[in-house]
C-alpha cells in the first residue's frame, strides 16, 4: 500500500491497515497467556471516552494492551525480558550477551580533578580488578572488571566518589508521515525544507547499534571519520541489528530521490555503536559513548563538534544527581559541552519518571504519537498496526508510550517507515522512533545557530510546538500546551507539545544561505509509485525527481523488460506522471523503470516495479449433494487466479429445465454454499465461477442435485489424530477416517474445529472437500496446546462430532 505522495517524495512499502476478524479473547488465546518475570505493564487506570470516532473499535486500557503485545513479542522472540522493547525486539542472543557485558563490571566515579587515565590502572589493580573503559570528558571515572569484593575495596578509597554495578540497557523503538506532521517537509510549501531549513552544518550523533555504513540512502551523510565503536574499538561502528540505522534515517536521510527523507536531510550523522549486534548493552558502554562525543566538543577542533545526540534506549531505575549517579553525571557533562540530548520516554505504558536517561532534566524526553496521515485532526481514523498487532487511532498517544511530567515533547512513533540495515527499509513503532524526529528538529535549529544551547533548544520546542487542539503552543501567549486540549489516550492529562520543525527553526533565525549554483545536470531519478495490472494493460504512476538538475524537466522515458537486467526503452512521453502500457501479453510479467529528461539529457532510472496484465480466473471444480429440502455445494479454488486475487464466487442455479440465474455470491475465502428451501424431488442444476479484478472467470462443471427426505446425516468421522507437522514449526497435521455410514448421500465436505488453551468454545478453521481426510493447521502459536474435532457434511447436514484430540505445538 502507498500512503501518500509528497511533491517529489513518495514513501512506499507501508503495510495496509486491516482489522482481523477475531475477538480480543481469540487474540489472547492465539498468542498465549501473559507471562514474564514481572508485570511489564503496571495497571494504568480506567480508560476515558475519546469521542465518537473511537466507537469503531473498543480497545482495552493501555496496560492491558501493552501486556498482550508484550506476550506476542515474547512468543515471537522466545525471550521475555524485564525491560520492554517495541517494534524491533532484541534477538535471543541479546540476553546472553548482556550477561557477559555485565559480569563483574562496575562503574567507578572519581573525585573532581582526578586524572582518570593515570589513576584508574593503579586503583583497579590495588582493589584486585582491571580497567575497562576510561571516562575523561563527560565524567571522571572508569569501568572496572572485578569481583564484588574488589568493588567493595575500591569504595573505601578516598579518591573514589562511588562504585555502582554496571546495568543492562534496552533499546526502545518510517513512515515519513512523521516528517510531514512536524512540518519538516510538506507538499503545501509549509515545511522547513521548502523554507530553506535543512540542517546543513549540523551534526547528529546516533548513540545506538551503529549505522549501516554502506546504506545507499545514508552513506553520503555519514561522517565516517568521527564514528566510534564502544563494543569493539578495533571495528567500525557498523549496524548488524537495524535499530540505529532506522533512527538515523528518520533524523537525517537526505532528499536524494530514493528511499526516505529525514527531518534534517542535510545534517551529518555520527555513528556511535554502544549496542551489540544482538541488541545488548550496558551503562559502561553508554558512558563510553557519551564520553566520546563530549570529548569531540571539548577538543581544540570546533569542526568536529556534535550538536545533538539521539538516545533511543534506556532503563527503568531510581536515579541520583550529577555528583553521585554515573550515567546522570555523563549526561550533565555532555550537556555542559553544549550537546543537546534527546531520549525516548520508554515503552512500558507507565510514568516515565524513572526511565533514564529520558527522565533526567538535562534530557529532552520524547513520547510517541500515532499519526497515519501527517496531518492534525485525527482524520485518518483507526487501524490495525501489524508490528504492534493491535489497533491504534490517528492523533492519539501510542498505547505503549510512557507519560508523565518528565516527558517534554511528543512525536510520531507508530508505524514509522525508515532505513534498515542491509540497505533496506522497514516500519517500526516505539518511542525510539519518535525520538529522532525531535533530534532532527534540534539539528535544524543548530544549523541556524551553531551556539544553540540545550536549554534554548527545549525552550524553543515548547514555545513553537503544536498542541492537541491543533494550534501553536504559544497561541494563548504562553509556552507549552496547558489549557489547549489533551492527546487522546494520554492518561496523565499533561499535553506534551508536538515538535514543529518550521516554527522551531524560524524562531532561531533566518535559514542558512543556499549553496552556490552549479552547472545544470541531468535530472535525478523519479520514484515509480505503482505498476498495476489490468485487462490487457499495465498502468504506471510515478512522482517527479527531487532535483531537476537545474534545468526544467521536459518529459519522461518508460523502460520495460522481462527482468531488471534486461530492459529497453518502451516509450517517451511528455510532462505526465503516468502511462498505460497496452502492448502486453497475458501471462507475462514485466519489469518497469522510468527516467526524467531535461535539456541536458536523460537522468537516472527510477526504482523498478513488476506487473503484468490480469485475466479472469480458471474454473473451479464443483461438488454437490442432496439433502432434505436443500443442496450442499462445495468447490475447489481455481488453479489459476489470473494474476488477480479472487474477491468472490458467484453461484448460479437453474430449476428443472428453466433458465440459469445468479443465486448467491460468497466471499473469496469461502468455497461452499448451502441452498435451503428447495422442493424435494425437483432437480436443481448449479455452476460456480470465481470473480477477480478482471471480472467473472470460467464456469465450473455443472452439478445437478435433487433434494430428498430419504437421506440422513452421516455418522461421525473416526480415529481423529493430531501430530506436530514435520519440518514446520508453526503447524499441526490432522488425519481421520471417513464415517462408516454416509447417510445415503456422499460426503460433500468436512468442517475442522479448534479450541485454544483459553477458549471456552471451538472455532471453525477449515473445510476440506469430502474426498480429503487430512488437514494442516498453519495458524498455531508455538508451544501451545490445542484441541480439535471434525464433522462430516452430506446433503442432509452435519454429522455428530468425531472424537476430540489434543496436541501441543512445537
Amino acid at each position: 500500500m502507498e500512503f501518500g505522495s509528497d511533491d517529489g517524495l513518495t514513501i512506499e512499502a507501508v503495510p495496509s491497515y486491516s482489522v482481523p476478524d477475531v475477538t480480543l479473547e481469540e487474540r489472547i488465546a492465539r498468542f498465549g497467556a501473559v507471562r514474564g518475570p514481572r508485570d511489564q505493564f503496571p495497571t494504568a487506570g480506567p480508560r476515558r471516552t475519546i469521542g465518537a470516532r473511537r466507537n469503531l473499535f473498543m480497545r482495552p486500557n493501555r496496560a492491558a494492551r501493552a501486556s498482550i503485545l508484550l506476550t506476542l513479542l515474547a512468543l515471537v522472540t522466545g525471550l521475555v525480558t524485564p525491560a520492554l522493547t517495541l517494534g524491533v525486539s532484541p534477538s535471543p542472543d541479546a540476553a546472553g550477551e548482556a550477561d557477559v557485558l555485565l559480569a563483574d563490571s562496575w562503574i567507578v566515579m572519581l573525585v573532581p580533578g582526578a586524572d582518570a587515565g593515570a589513576e584508574a590502572p593503579g586503583l583497579a589493580r590495588a582493589a584486585g580488578g582491571e580497567v575497562g573503559h576510561v571516562y575523561r570528558h563527560a565524567l571522571t571515572g572508569f569501568q572496572m572488571r572485578g569481583s564484588a569484593v574488589a568493588a567493595e575495596a575500591l569504595r573505601n578509597n578516598p579518591r573514589v566518589v562511588s562504585v555502582e554495578p554496571d546495568r543492562s540497557l534496552e533499546l526502545t523503538e518510517t513512515l515519513p508521515f512523521g516528517v510531514k506532521r512536524i512540518s519538516a517537509y510538506r507538499t503545501d510549501g509549509g515545511g522547513a525544507y521548502q523554507a530553506g531549513f535543512r540542517g546543513s552544518g549540523a551534526r547528529i550523533a546516533v548513540l545506538d547499534t551503529g549505522i549501516d555504513l554502506d546504506h545507499p540512502d545514508l552513506v553520503a551523510t555519514i561522517d565516517g571519520a568521527l564514528g566510534r565503536n564502544c563494543v569493539d574499538g578495533t571495528l567500525p561502528p557498523n549496524d548488524g541489528y537495524g535499530h540505529g540505522t532506522h533512527v538515523a534515517g528518520t533524523a537525517a536521510a537526505p532528499l536524494n530521490g530514493v528511499g526516505v527523507v529525514g527531518v534534517a536531510p542535510e545534517a551529518r550523522l555520527v555513528a556511535v555503536k554502544m549496542f551489540t549486534d544482538s541488541g545488548a548493552s550496558s551503562e559502561a558502554l553508554a558512558l563510553c559513548a557519551l564520553d566520546y562525543i563530549t570529548g569531540l566538543n571539548l577538543d581544540a577542533d570546533p569542526a568536529n563538534d556534535v550538536d545533538v545526540a539521539n538516545m533511543s534506549w534506556g532503563e527503568e531505575r531510581a536515579w541520583g544527581d550529577c555528583a553521585s549517579d554515573a550515567l546522570h553525571a555523563a549526561i550533565c557533562g555532555a550537556s555542559a559541552a553544549n550537546i543537546t540530548l534527546v531520549a525516548g520516554a520508554g515503552n512500558s505504558a507507565v510514568n516515565a519518571g524513572n526511565f533514564v536517561p529520558g527522565a533526567f532534566p538535562e534530557v529532552i524526553g520524547v513520547s510517541a504519537l500515532a499519526d497515519f496521515d501527517g496531518n492534525p485532526g485525527g482524520l485518518a481514523g483507526c487501524g490495525f498496526v501489524p508490528d504492534l498487532f493491535w489497533t491504534e487511532c490517528d492523533d492519539t498517544m501510542a498505547f505503549f508510550s510512557n507519560y508523565g511530567a518528565s516527558v517534554d515533547v511528543i512525536a510520531s512513533g507508530v508505524q514509522v517507515y525508515s532505513t534498515w540495515t542491509g540497505g533496506g527499509y522497514t516500519t517500526s513503532s516505539g518511542t525510539s522512533m519518535a525520538t529522532p524526529h525531535v533530534a532532527g528538529v534540534v539539528a535544524l535549529m543548530a544549523a541556524v545557530d551553531p551556539s544553540l544551547t540545550p536549554a534554548r533548544a527545549i525552550e524553543v520546542l515548547r514555545l513553537t510546538g503544536e498542541c492537541p487542539n491543533g494550534q501553536a503552543a504559544d497561541a494563548d501567549g504562553t509556552a507549552g500546551c496547558a489549557g489547549q486540549g489533551t492527546w487522546p489516550d494520554d492518561p496523565d492529562g499533561i499535553p506534551e507539545v508536538l515538535a514543529h520543525a518550521l516554527r522551531a527553526a524560524e524562531a532561531i533565525g533566518a535559514p542558512p544561505p543556499p549553496p552556490p549554483s552549479e552547472e545544470p545536470t541531468a535530472p535525478g531519478a523519479p520514484i515509480l509509485t505503482s505498476a498495476t495490472g489490468g485487462v490487457d494493460s499495465v498502468t504506471l504512476a510515478w512522482d517527479p525527481p527531487a532535483s531537476d538538475g537545474g534545468s526544467a524537466i521536459t518529459g519522461y522515458e518508460v523502460w520495460r523488460g522481462p527482468s531488471s537486467d534486461s530492459i529497453s526503452l518502451l516509450a517517451t512521453v511528455g510532462m505526465q506522471e503516468g502511462y498505460v502500457d497496452s502492448t502486453v501479453e497475458t501471462g507475462q510479467a514485466y519489469w518497469y523503470q522510468v527516467a526524467a529528461v531535461n535539456a541536458i539529457g536523460t537522468g537516472a532510472l527510477s526504482n523498478g516495479l513488476t506487473a503484468g496484465p490480469i485475466e479472469p480466473a480458471s474454473a473451479p471444480t464443483l461438488l454437490g449433494a442432496a439433502s432434505d429440502g436443500a443442496a450442499v455445494l462445495s468447490w475447489t479454488v481455481p488453479e489459476d487466479d489470473g494474476g488477480s486475487a479472487i474477491s468472490s464466487y458467484d453461484v448460479y442455479r437453474s430449476v428443472a429445465a428453466g433458465p440459469e440465474a445468479l443465486l448467491a455470491s460468497t466471499p473469496g475465502d469461502q468455497t461452499f454454499h448451502i441452498d435451503y428451501g428447495l422442493a424435494n424431488g425437483t432437480a436443481y442444476t448449479y455452476r460456480v465461477a470465481a470473480v477477480n479484478g478482471a471480472g467473472i472467470g470460467a464456469f465450473s462443471n455443472a452439478v445437478t442435485v435433487t433434494p430428498t427426505s430419504e437421506t440422513t446425516a452421516p455418522d461421525a468421522p473416526l480415529n481423529l489424530t493430531a501430530t506436530k507437522a514435520r519440518g514446520a514449526a508453526n503447524a499441526i497435521d490432522l488425519a481421520w477416517s471417513a464415517p462408516v455410514n454416509d447417510g445415503g448421500s456422499p460426503i460433500a465436505t468436512y468442517f475442522v474445529y479448534r479450541r485454544g488453551p483459553t477458549e471456552t468454545s471451538f472455532t471453525l478453521i477449515g473445510n476440506p472437500d469430502g474426498t480429503t481426510t487430512t488437514f494442516r493447521d498453519t495458524t498455531v502459536a508455538r508451544r501451545t496446546t490445542y484441541t480439535y474435532y471434525v464433522t462430516a457434511w452430506n446433503a442432509y447436514g452435519p454429522s455428530p462430532p468425531s472424537n476430540e484430540t489434543t496436541v501441543r505445538s512445537k
